[in-house]
């Protein structure tokens, strides 16, 4: 009988510690318009869709979620790690959706945002 070995990866983990909160969302179709894929970090209004600018954030993507099983987390009460953001959405979109932290903190008041990128 021949084994064959296969490594899966769980993706980015943007949590610095635990513990966490989240609630169950469903993501449009519309948050799948550039991708088939939605990156963990991402911000995600309360509708499903992504929240490009960070102007009315739901929550925060916990992980990767595809667009052929479009359900995923939300993280309301968290630790994020925003270097580890930064890495996993796509370049460009970090500099705009977090282009004020300060805004999100109070926006998203549960969420702790640390370990920011070097260099900003």
């Amino acid at each position: 009988m021949a084994v064959k070995n296969a490594t899966f990866g769980t993706g980015v983990e943007i949590l610095n510690r635990p513990p966490y909160e989240g609630v169950p969302i469903t993501l449009d179709d519309e948050a799948f318009s550039d991708s088939d894929v939605v990156k963990a970090g991402t911000l995600i209004k309360k509708n499903g869709t992504v929240d490009d600018s960070g102007a009315e954030p739901f929550g925060i993507l916990l992980s990767d979620v595809y667009k052929d099983r479009p359900q995923g987390t939300v993280l309301k009460k968290a630790y994020v790690n925003l270097k580890r953001i930064k890495e996993s959405i796509t370049e460009g979109t970090y500099e705009t959706m977090y282009s004020d932290v300060e805004a999100l903190k109070t926006k998203l008041p549960r969420i702790e945002f640390e370990e920011e990128p070097s260099g900003e």
